[in-house]
């Protein structure tokens, strides 16, 4: 299974901030599988809205959101 993605960091308005691609990496079903980024933004201190899209290909559309605190 090809794994693509990408993610947005959203601030307390809800604005972008910031976004990038994950790695595609792949994997076999029943296995785990970490993908990694780069990012070369900054952010300003607080808290941030991180939402990571996933795309499992040719098998389905993966979303999760986090909270992110820059100190």
């Amino acid at each position: 299974i090809e794994l693509k993605g990408n993610f947005m960091i959203l601030d307390a308005t809800g604005a972008a901030k910031g976004r990038g691609e994950l790695e595609s990496i792949f994997t076999q079903a029943g296995t785990e599988a970490t993908p990694t980024t780069t990012w070369a933004g900054r952010l300003e201190p607080g808290v941030y809205e991180v939402i990571f899209t996933f795309y499992l290909v040719e098998v389905d559309i993966l979303s999760e959101e986090r909270k992110m605190t820059v100190a």
